[in-house]
């Protein structure tokens, strides 16, 4: 799947406070996802890059994004910063100031990319993270963009609960919600959403059922 149509389902999910909508709209995406992304799918869309026992974090502050914005728009950072005061919004920040059509990001090429940034550390590992979400954002549509820019900073709050997640996983992979329980009780064995969401993709409701 393209990043491009994770985001235009970020957009429906960030446009209703129903539900049963967003409910909707998650076991859409899951139907439409393949299984070596679903996991990826799963944890981006809760603004995470692994289970939060897992610990990754960004480390991207929001003055470090608008130095990247600045740096891959050939913008002046002062024009960034007042577009920020203007949008209070580095995601519509983003939208704005990247204009070009994108190359056709892949999910899992963004979300790789994420993981890159988030266990880049040392001496100069600033100026790494700039430069490879740099990249990143070369290659990004403006949708796009708004929603890298948002993941980056811990601003995507899409809020997408796990009670959500386990009954559109219900629905789209099993035929019915409920079904929710025993992908309930996996969960609670794992502490892993992603992880989950990949074996029952893989190996179905026996795997599921395999989860210790």
């Amino acid at each position: 799947m393209k990043f491009s149509d994770l985001a235009s389902y970020f957009e429906r999910l960030e446009a209703t406070t129903k539900r049963l909508e967003m409910f909707e709209i998650l076991a859409e995406l899951f139907r439409n996802a393949q299984a070596h992304e679903i996991d990826k799918i799963i944890y981006l869309s809760q603004g995470q890059l692994a289970p939060s026992f897992q610990g990754l974090e960004m480390g991207m502050s929001e003055k470090l994004l608008g130095r990247v914005l600045a740096g891959v728009t050939g913008c002046e950072l002062k024009k960034v910063s007042e577009n920020f005061r203007r949008l209070g919004d580095l995601g519509k920040t983003a939208e704005e100031l990247i204009t070009g059509p994108g190359r056709g990001l892949a999910i899992t090429e963004v979300y790789e990319q994420f993981l890159r940034i988030s266990r880049t550390g040392g001496e100069g590992s600033v100026e790494k993270k700039i430069d490879i979400l740099q990249g990143l954002f070369s290659k990004a549509s403006a949708k796009e963009a708004k929603y890298i820019a948002r993941f980056v900073v811990g601003r995507l709050r899409l809020g997408v609960g796990d009670a959500a997640v386990l009954e559109a996983l219900s629905l789209a992979r099993l035929g019915s919600r409920e079904h929710r329980p025993r992908l309930e009780r996996a969960y609670n064995l794992c502490s892993d959403l992603g992880l989950v969401a990949k074996v029952l993709f893989e190996q179905g409701e026996k795997g599921i059922d395999e989860i210790r």
